[in-house]
């Protein structure tokens, strides 16, 4: 018998957290077991403490010698990339946008998707449905702002996709990821009937700091409109993801949009759900206290919190690390991730004309990447780290990296509080 690989020994106030990552098991322990654990060999502690031996056993602290925990984690993240019985189809309408965040990745070129290039993703969407496999058809809008043109490419595509997974009885949803200017209650109406079921909205802080940075002509006030077209959505049963993009200038007085959202009841706000993103620029690590603060604040109001066992980024991964996952630009061109730009450089593919994804080469080297790093194989978070997602895999390909050591130790204090159902006070 050996110790697995995957232990994490935590301290948490007096104790210590055992996690073992692959199996998922917590056990909360003290310090004088944790010494018999650092002190001593399987064999040794199951003659000095039987109990506590069989209880590591079960876990998966202890396992056997020929247990090979590695491929065990790469067989596990197999068959999750590699699930059939779902698609998800991210269109980009335009990649244009009618604000300039300063922060912002992408070029907003003055584009948008043409009509040929419409019917191509419509005969993908039909042999995506056809395909027998598929259970349920996710059509996601991305962009730039997809709402530019909702009438010319969001509403036709998502029409045509209802329509076909209607026919063919297959569970449909639709999401959209906008700066929530336009979604009117006109769009979030017409949209929830053919099955808009999430949006992902931007904040950028308070009344003050948001305009400050996301408008249409300086000056402007961007951010009342998006708190009602935010109220509205709600109130049509639509659930928001409010994304607030947070840095050390915007992060230490948040309330005020808690204080802009009370229109909403109890029950309704917890459709809203918080996403606390830190604006990739900045480099302060400092802020991760009033982060927790107004998380636990949008809490008490009644927002939703993200669930700490998220940050399983295995079972949890990323949309882009699936096989049956495609990002289809504006002008047909393919793509895995949209968390960078979709320049020319990093097409994986394109549309061909008869609604088919033809891929290249560099879709090839994405899942070569994915086991690629030998760090990984000794790491004791890498069942739920996984090396990160296949985007980063790809641009680090050749080099050991590590992405998920910083911060390892709050992210399993965390997951262990939200699986007991603990308060972190």
């Amino acid at each position: 018998m050996k110790y697995s690989t995957y232990n994490n020994f935590v301290k948490y106030k007096d104790n210590y957290i055992a996690f073992n990552a692959l199996t998922m098991k917590f056990m909360y322990i003290d310090s004088i077991l944790m010494k018999l654990i650092k002190g001593s060999q399987p064999e040794h502690l199951n003659n000095v403490h039987s109990d506590f031996y069989k209880a590591l056993t079960e876990y998966g602290f202890i396992i056997q010698d020929y247990d090979d925990e590695y491929r065990k984690t790469v067989s596990l993240m197999n068959s999750i990339f590699n699930e059939k019985d779902s698609y998800r189809l991210i269109i980009n309408p335009t990649t244009n946008c009618n604000f300039s965040c300063w922060y912002c990745y992408e070029k907003h070129n003055n584009n948008k998707m043409s009509e040929e290039t419409k019917k191509k993703v419509c005969l993908l969407i039909d042999n995506i449905i056809l395909n027998e496999d598929i259970r349920h058809f996710q059509l996601s809008f991305f962009g730039g702002e997809p709402l530019l043109y909702y009438k010319d490419v969001v509403i036709p595509i998502a029409n045509y996709a209802y329509n076909s997974a209607v026919k063919n009885k297959k569970t449909f949803a639709i999401d959209i990821t906008s700066n929530g200017l336009l979604l009117d209650k006109t769009k979030a109406s017409e949209l929830k009937k053919i099955g808009l079921a999430s949006c992902q909205i931007t904040l950028d802080g308070n009344k003050e700091n948001h305009n400050k940075t996301r408008f249409v002509n300086k000056g402007a006030d961007s951010y009342n409109t998006i708190i009602k077209n935010i109220i509205t959505a709600v109130e049509c049963n639509i659930k928001i993801v409010l994304r607030i993009n947070y840095t050390k200038d915007n992060v230490y007085n948040l309330q005020p949009i808690l204080d802009d959202l009370a229109i909403l009841s109890i029950e309704k706000r917890k459709n809203i759900t918080l996403s606390m993103n830190k604006v990739w620029q900045e480099t302060s690590t400092q802020l991760y206290d009033a982060v927790k603060k107004f998380k636990k604040e949008a809490f008490n109001f009644g927002l939703t919190i993200p669930d700490a066992l998220l940050e399983d980024h295995v079972r949890n991964s990323c949309y882009a690390d699936k096989i049956n996952e495609s990002v289809v630009n504006f002008d047909g061109n393919i793509f895995k991730c949209n968390a960078r730009d979709f320049s020319v450089e990093r097409c994986e593919g394109h549309l061909s004309s008869e609604g088919h994804i033809v891929w290249n080469n560099l879709y090839k080297k994405r899942n070569e990447s994915r086991f690629a790093n030998s760090k990984c194989k000794i790491c004791s978070i890498f069942p739920i780290c996984g090396g990160g997602c296949s985007q980063v895999a790809l641009e680090n390909k050749g080099k050991n990296y590590c992405v998920g050591k910083d911060n390892s130790e709050d992210k399993i204090i965390n997951m262990f509080l939200s699986k007991n159902c603990i308060k972190n006070e």
